[in-house]
């Protein structure tokens, strides 16, 4: 058997994973400082695990639609309440 490409796959790893671990002390602002990582909230956060191919996401993308629409409902009911 021969082996066909496993040199040049091992070289690309190996320079992926060597970019990935310079990469964080490239991000810096003017002053040298390192800048945070962005921050998401819980509900972009849930987005985004929904949109994936996560197994489970899908019953994620249900489970908040069916929470928007409650919310929906609630906030509908008490703006007719308030009246």
């Amino acid at each position: 058997m021969r082996r066909i490409g496993t040199t040049t796959r091992g070289i690309s790893i190996l320079a992926i994973f060597l970019a990935c671990l310079t990469q964080p002390g490239c991000d810096t602002d003017r002053k040298g400082d390192v800048v945070p990582p962005a921050r998401l909230t819980s509900a972009q956060r849930d987005s985004v695990t929904a949109s994936s191919r996560l197994p489970g996401a899908g019953a994620l993308k249900q489970a908040l639609g069916a929470a928007d629409s409650a919310a929906a409902r609630a906030a509908r009911a008490d703006a007719e309440a308030k009246k």
